[in-house]
């Protein structure tokens, strides 16, 4: 925030008498936290940035999900975990242990220093974070860029295969679009906090292509205007906020990129000729405001893929009226040694099914020799409203026939997937505009069987929400609280943003 928007802030609250008001959780950046980085830039920035971080508790690696009950929660959900690498949901159960279909994953692969706790960064809650395992074995140790037409894993969140940039030709992670500047982030710090780390020291690793073992830069040069250009277009997320702070209570230490973005064009970027000020600096501010900025020149560096439309924290449902994960069904062997033969009666949210077997934390409608099908209670929906539809299926060894989805109505829409057993669900989202009231979907195989995970209905809306999980993502106009905070956008009040003073939310 520029001294004359500041100055308007002040004055605005003296003359309304005004509390500040922001986040329930925002940042709250402990008084001195940074001033021995203060008025430095670029490779004397990130060394004192470094010891500043450095200086935080080393937790073992088991007991990582002990601390994770308490960092990973979604707000206002019933102990879900955050994953930030596949549509599927999981909770904690409050005994320590991963949920059945999770574990650990390290952002930046423990192999690129030679495993385990030769670094404090092993057991780091800023690189380690709750995945899904199909996600995490797909991504194992490659570096973060962009994907080209070469995909060898899509589960609407985690994209893996041969990078687009011709800088670096092997393969890369590609994190969705609502991710890809919280990524860029863990690596500032990852970077920041253990430059010193052994980096490459194992020669059996092909993939120790994005850090090099000194002070300065550390990141190599390939991947830093990428990096640099996601944290500009992504900004920080009320969610990265959040576990900020609740790592804070845990380790002791923060995430200056988080509280900070600008901080990375000051070290990497175009402001390194100029010294940051932090007394002057907006908290958790625009990456590229002021004199910084992530400057990319040439190609397409921010990049999307196809799958990003659907992830753990988007949907295209603005209000939801059935959500269900089928995390009730308990019986059955996981879908990729064959489901089971138990039947599934169905629940309240699908009362009549045909056909239906449970699988262990999914549904197998059909069998070897016919088709099945579930139909939803009625939604309570108003008379001509738009539906989306949302299912995560996959087919057995082989894709044995499509699944068509119907309304009341409306003819069936045949939904085409490719993944089977062993693979990850694929997300598929179906559209039906002018929908009767209280209307029923029905989902039906067109030949023998199929396994679902989860299926969403609501009304169709903006698909950037960051509901059901967390709506967190602030995009658009960017707006600040008397107090200088970045203001959510369920913000009323006074506010300040572009140059005016004005009332949020009236």
């Amino acid at each position: 925030m520029s001294s004359n928007i500041r100055h308007t802030a002040v004055l605005g609250a003296m003359l309304f008498g005004l509390a500040p008001t922001g986040l329930a959780e925002q940042s709250q950046v402990p008084d001195g936290y940074y001033a021995s980085a203060d008025q430095l830039s670029g490779k004397s920035l990130k060394v004192a940035l470094g010891t500043v971080v450095a200086d935080h508790e080393v937790f073992s690696y088991g007991s990582l999900w002990f601390h994770y009950e308490l960092t990973d929660v979604v707000p206002g959900t019933d102990n879900q975990v955050f994953d930030y690498y596949s549509p599927r949901v999981y909770y904690f159960t409050g005994v320590g242990l991963a949920p059945n279909g999770a574990n650990r994953e390290h952002c930046c692969p423990q192999s690129w220093w030679g495993g385990g706790n030769v670094s404090n960064c092993f057991s780091d809650l800023f690189n380690v974070y709750p995945s899904d395992i199909d996600a995490n074995s797909a991504k194992s140790n490659y570096p973060l860029g962009l994907v080209g037409s070469s995909v060898k894993f899509n589960n609407g969140c985690t994209l893996v295969g041969e990078s687009k940039r011709s800088e670096y030709s092997g393969t890369v992670f590609e994190p969705c679009d609502d991710y890809k500047g919280d990524f860029a982030r863990i690596y500032f710090y990852v970077a920041t906090c253990y430059a010193n780390a052994p980096w490459g020291s194992n020669a059996n690793v092909a993939h120790t292509v994005a850090f090099t073992q000194q002070d300065y830069p550390t990141i190599k040069s390939w991947l830093i205007d990428l990096l640099l250009k996601w944290n500009a277009d992504d900004p920080v997320s009320d969610w990265e906020i959040i576990r900020n702070e609740r790592v804070y209570s845990e380790q002791k230490n923060r995430n200056p990129f988080i509280d900070y973005p600008q901080l990375a064009d000051y070290i990497w970027g175009d402001s390194i000729d100029y010294a940051f000020d932090f007394s002057k600096a907006v908290v958790n501010g625009s990456a590229s405001g002021g004199t910084s900025g992530g400057h990319y020149e040439g190609g397409d560096p921010g990049g999307s893929h196809p799958g990003c439309e659907v992830d753990p924290g988007q949907t295209t449902i603005a209000e939801m009226l059935l959500d269900d994960d089928f995390s009730s069904v308990t019986d059955g062997n996981d879908t990729s040694n064959g489901g089971s033969g138990v039947p599934w009666t169905g629940n309240d949210n699908f009362p009549t099914v045909v056909s239906t077997y449970q699988a262990g934390g999914a549904i197998r409608v059909g069998t070897s020799k016919k088709s099945g099908q579930l139909t939803s209670r009625p939604l309570g929906n108003d008379q001509g409203v738009t539906l989306t539809i949302e299912v995560g299926v996959k087919g057995w060894s082989s894709v044995e026939g499509g699944l068509t989805v119907s309304i009341t109505g409306h003819e069936g829409v045949q939904v085409d997937y490719e993944a089977t057993m062993g693979d990850p669900y694929e997300t598929h989202v179906i559209t039906l505009n002018n929908c009767p009231a209280d209307a029923t979907v029905t989902l039906a195989t067109t030949d023998k069987r199929c396994f679902l995970s989860f299926v969403r209905i609501g009304i169709a809306g903006d698909s950037s929400r960051k509901a059901p999980r967390f709506d967190g993502r602030r995009k658009g106009r960017r707006i600040f609280t008397l107090s200088g905070q970045p203001a959510p956008d369920s913000f009323r009040g006074l506010a300040v943003g572009e140059g005016e003073v004005f009332f949020q939310g009236f």
